[in-house]
């Protein structure tokens, strides 16, 4: 019965789609119900007036007709079906549709019937109990109230710490720059990084390097190995790639005009970023510098 359930529901919702609301669908009935239909959205109100449609048929208990896998229904016209069919439409007892989802950009709806939907409504109706209890409040109005007033707090949590992430990364990038060296008029962070949170660095070099006239060069040691980020401000005319690929072949690494990581071992580390630190002052007293 729970498949003739199946089949039945599907085929008195895509019906309802094509007679009513001028929509074109698919199907697919296994373990889901499922109806994949022809446009890219479906307004909430309109999956409303479609389930009070669909139950306003069930309730009206119509004899179902058929005739060579098409279903027909007294007023509604026929729809193509596969496998059992339930007699009556009253057999359903209740249509239920779930929110849709959105698969490979196709609008697909889940479809509830029998059992099967008086399940859902049982298991949503033990919830609320729990959270009217957790709550403790004396009806779903109120308990709708207190949902309502947490995700205004909710909302509010979020921006005060958006703002204070964002506090905390100005306070960062002030304490990297306070360890800046300047020479020549270009100001050189050069650290030895230990424990590194690779979000938060990438962040601090990143604003850095939207500021004018500053070199960031971080070794990191992670056991016998070593890696090595260089970043240079957008202002510096410094083709980072460009000495990468010139005097460190011998090196893993990769990047671009910007940026660059490279890998070496824990040995090199420190002679590693010595010689890019040459290397940059040199092409920067060469004339490396935009307006």
């Amino acid at each position: 019965m729970d498949l003739g359930e199946r089949v039945l529901s599907n085929a008195i919702v895509r019906l309802l789609l094509k007679k009513t609301f001028n929509i074109e669908s698919d199907f697919y009935i296994f373990e889901d119900n499922k109806i994949i239909i022809s446009q890219t959205d479906i307004a909430f109100s309109t999956l409303e007036k479609l389930e009070e449609l669909a139950n306003q048929i069930v309730r009206s208990n119509i004899s179902t007709k058929f005739s060579e896998n098409f279903l027909s229904l007294t007023g509604l016209g026929k729809i193509y079906f596969e496998g059992p069919l339930l007699k009556r439409t009253g057999e359903l007892a209740l249509i239920k549709i779930l929110p849709p989802e959105k698969i490979e950009n196709k609008i697909v709806l889940n479809i509830l019937s029998g059992k099967r939907a008086f399940d859902d409504y049982k298991n949503k109706s033990k919830i609320f109990d729990n959270m009217i209890k957790t709550f403790n409040v004396d009806s779903e109005d109120q308990l709708f109230k207190k949902l309502k007033v947490l995700k205004a707090s909710k909302q509010s949590l979020v921006a005060q710490n958006k703002k204070m992430e964002m506090e905390l990364g100005y306070e960062a990038v002030k304490d990297f720059k306070n360890v800046a060296t300047n020479f020549n008029g270009i100001n050189y962070i050069y650290k030895i990084l230990n424990n590194v949170n690779f979000k938060e660095l990438k962040l601090i070099s990143s604003k850095i390097m939207d500021e004018a006239d500053y070199v960031q060069i971080y070794g990191i040691p992670n056991g016998n190995m070593g890696q090595v980020l260089i970043y240079r401000s957008r202002n510096l005319n410094i083709d980072l790639k460009g000495i990468l690929d010139r005097d460190f072949s011998n090196l893993n690494g990769s990047g671009n005009m910007l940026s660059i990581k490279l890998n070496c071992s824990i040995n090199e580390l420190s002679n590693v970023m010595e010689k890019f630190l040459l290397k940059i002052k040199n092409s920067l007293e060469k004339g490396g510098k935009n307006v």
